[in-house]
């Protein structure tokens, strides 16, 4: 074979062949209207997020919105002030015959002020038309009478709302704060009647002096640094003798943050009678520097009650500004 003829040397390369993705390809035009649909649900649950937050059903409190047990011995004497139950948000009141057009008997009275919902405290201290003590909203002023919370004063519409009560055999109540009455001027007549004449089964109170509290923690609120202020928890004698109350001393929880904001502390008055109340006072004082910080105390108390002749309180309170 001549040189003309032999064929020339070469480099023979194998094409590469593309290879199709692995799945559908994202377009321009899809991925468009996906950010388009999306901006739309992110506007609407913008929108209606927060009526459907509001308006959604809640799961009420373990403790309200279903039945309460008061203990025979926490029912208040006839004509004596209203105790108040803050795990039920009710005071409970306890009529005599005749007070306020009433036959006599209990009433569980909402704490909701009919106007625009604030919590109504019960002010023993409270003066109106001549007569001291008075159920007084903090808000606008509605005022409301000591036994059936009748309205005498104020922008409120009505009464306070009542609760269901029933009267058990041994004497204790039972509450239902998911039955609630709207107040009308007939919540005196309202009252269920209780006591040996009405429930022959009822307990009568305690034999002897026989202290009573709603518990054994108190938040006194906040203590401004600096200055020394006055505050105070209520008792009452649920027996039928005169009742001893004396602090013996107040010393620092042991999780105490300083155990050093009471300065004084006295019983007043020295005697409660049966079916009385009586207040535990301390003035307390926030040293400088513990702004901001929750302090703890407990107060050990002595007492002519046979069943509780020592027994101790804890006193929560913050140190403010």
């Amino acid at each position: 074979m001549s040189a003309k003829e032999r064929p020339e040397p070469g480099v023979r390369t194998p094409v590469a062949k593309p290879v199709p993705p692995p799945g559908p390809v994202l377009t321009r035009r899809v991925f468009i209207l996906g950010g388009f649909w999306s901006s739309m649900l992110l506007a609407a649950v913008g929108v209606l997020g927060a009526p459907l937050d509001f308006v959604w059903p809640r799961r009420r409190a373990a403790d309200f919105g279903g039945e309460l047990i008061v203990p025979a011995d926490q029912v208040p004497p006839p004509g004596s002030e209203p105790v108040r139950f803050p795990t039920g948000r009710f005071y409970l009141s306890h009529l005599s015959p005749g007070q306020e057009g009433s036959p006599g008997g209990v009433l569980a009275i909402y704490q909701k002020c009919t106007h625009l919902g604030c919590t109504v405290p019960w002010r023993p201290d409270f003066q109106f038309q001549d007569e001291t003590g008075w159920f007084r909203c903090p808000c606008h002023g509605s005022t409301y009478t000591k036994g059936a919370a009748i309205l005498v004063f104020g922008p409120a519409p009505r009464p306070l709302d009542l609760l269901d009560v029933q009267v058990k055999e041994n004497g204790d109540l039972v509450v239902n704060t998911g039955a609630i009455t709207k107040g009308s001027p007939e919540n005196p007549l309202r009252a269920v009647p209780y006591g040996a004449a009405a429930s022959p089964g009822a307990a009568p109170p305690a034999a002897g002096p026989r202290f009573a509290a709603d518990g054994d923690t108190f938040d006194l609120g906040v203590v401004p640094v600096g200055e020394t202020v006055e505050r105070s928890i209520e008792f009452r004698n649920a027996g039928d003798a005169p009742l001893a109350v004396s602090i013996l001393k107040v010393r620092p929880a042991p999780d105490a943050a300083c155990g050093c904001g009471v300065e004084g502390f006295r019983v007043e008055p020295a005697s409660v009678p049966a079916g009385g109340n009586g207040r535990l006072l301390f003035d307390l004082k926030a040293p400088e520097g513990m702004e901001s910080m929750t302090d703890k105390m407990v107060a050990e108390l002595e007492s002519n009650d046979p069943a509780k002749p020592t027994l101790t309180i804890t006193l929560i309170f913050m140190m403010g500004p």
